[in-house]
């Protein structure tokens, strides 16, 4: 049996993406390889009282695939390949779980991918427990396998001379995946916090590898050792005011500004005749100029030009 640490209580470890990753390669051309990744995804392991693991789950978003080719990872999302519309989520479902070797272990399981579920086995190193600058407990897990596609049904291919094809069958798949118990995980946030002596020596202080005296001292000989700056002769002189100019109090502005200005109130004038007339083609048998059709016209007519004209005095004159 496989004992990470005999402290530890029955938990689940949930996969912290921060610093993890699961990636694929592809043979092209019977020679080169296309690489990938899928950008989210999520598992858990269960571990019990000793520290032993019982099961491994793991899911990934479909649709997060990344080549780095946008057309690409397009084609594979799409029904010749992973049809992630139908099928959003792979997965992988331990069943059994066999230490063997030192931190290594054999993951026997299903995984379902496009709509089919196969038997696989991965192999799995899992460290013992690291505790981080800020007390979190975490291990870390390497896995590697490899499946052959088309027993999940992606069949597209190219042929090439000599009987091979343009993209190879079997796909290599592989990880590094960080752990940390339920609710407990590090906050993303923690690693923006800057990196300077003083808090490298209170890190340690809060490892107990130093005591209080020790950390205090630190932190007085570090501010003695920082140079002093003198106050300035003199004070700085306030900086000037800027004041704001209008740009559509200037001539050129004004002389465009009504030069289309003119223009646009012409067209707003046709626009005006044009839905008159267009009333009078459209009801010939019920437009009267004194009726209530034609007074309808009369005001949708006045109504295009008044909303030019209050656009007109918006941008001319307006705040």
């Amino acid at each position: 049996m496989f004992v990470l640490s005999p402290v530890l209580q029955a938990a689940t470890w949930q996969v912290n993406d921060d610093h993890s990753e699961v990636l694929f390669s592809v043979p092209y051309l019977s020679v080169s390889e296309v690489t990938g990744r899928f950008s989210k995804f999520s598992g858990e392991l269960e571990l019990d009282e000793q520290g032993k693991a019982l099961k491994l789950a793991m899911s990934i978003e479909a649709a997060s695939i990344d080549t780095g080719h946008a057309q690409r990872d397009g084609h594979l999302r799409a029904q010749e390949f992973i049809f992630t519309q139908k099928h959003p989520q792979i997965t992988f479902q331990s069943q059994t779980i066999e230490t063997v070797g030192p931190a290594k272990l054999k993951v026997a399981g299903v995984l379902s991918l496009r709509g089919k579920t196969r038997p696989l086995t991965l192999e799995v190193s899992l460290s013992d427990v690291q505790i981080d600058s800020w007390k979190h407990e975490n291990r870390f897990a390497k896995f590697s396998l490899v499946i052959k596609r088309s027993d999940f049904g992606i069949q597209w291919n190219k042929t090439l001379a000599d009987h091979k094809y343009l993209v190879g069958d079997e796909v290599k798949v592989w990880g590094n995946l960080q752990l940390q118990p339920a609710g407990k995980a590090t906050p993303s946030s923690k690693h923006l916090i800057p990196d300077t002596p003083s808090i490298r020596q209170r890190e340690r202080l809060n490892r107990g590898e130093i005591s209080k005296a020790e950390y205090e001292a630190s932190v007085q000989a570090s501010e003695e050792v920082l140079p002093k700056v003198d106050a300035p002769a003199s004070p700085v002189p306030a900086a000037a005011e800027v004041v704001y100019q209008d740009p559509r109090h200037s001539t050129h502005w004004q002389l465009w500004f009504w030069g289309l200005g003119l223009m646009g109130f012409f067209g707003a004038l046709v626009l005006a005749v044009s839905a008159k007339k267009w009333v009078m083609d459209k009801y010939p048998t019920l437009y009267a100029e004194n009726g209530w059709l034609g007074h309808l016209s009369d005001f949708l007519s006045i109504g295009l030009t008044f909303l030019y004209a209050v656009a007109f005095w918006a941008v001319g004159w307006g705040p």
